[in-house]
């Protein structure tokens, strides 16, 4: 029994980053379209619940209330724009304490530059802290 667990929770968090790639692919191939539709809108929040986008201005006075979070940061839960290098280890945040492997996010926000490249990916609201509705 004892050694079941830690290969439980090691197979646990290589679940949780598989669930995190598919959402962040899905996240952008709608934050692709969204910002197709618009590009005067260069952050872009996915909702991986309701399946909607937010849109944001990087030069807007209030991104959080554009985007329907509580707060924004644009350098917290930043990860890898290129999904599939992602790993149970990837820090979130600014504190090392955080990977990737031990929560499952349900929002992303995308952050595009002039030529329409994703340049930032930030992970959002983790079903591990209280998360609130769905936009």
């Amino acid at each position: 029994m004892a050694i079941s667990i830690p290969i439980f929770t090691s197979r646990l968090r290589k679940a949780r980053v598989a669930v995190n790639q598919a959402n962040a692919r899905a996240g952008e191939a709608a934050a692709y379209a969204a910002y197709l539709e618009n590009p005067y809108y260069d952050i872009i929040a996915y909702d991986i619940r309701s399946g909607r986008v937010k849109k944001s201005k990087s030069t807007g006075a209030n991104i959080a209330t554009d985007l329907d979070i509580h707060s924004y940061s644009s350098d917290v839960n930043v990860v890898s724009t290129d999904i599939s290098s992602w790993d149970v280890n990837t820090p979130l945040k600014k504190n090392e304490n955080y990977r990737f492997g031990d929560y499952y996010f349900y929002r992303y926000i995308y952050t595009f530059d002039k030529d329409g490249s994703i340049t930032k990916i930030q992970a959002n609201d983790n079903y591990k802290s209280n998360p609130s509705r769905a936009y």
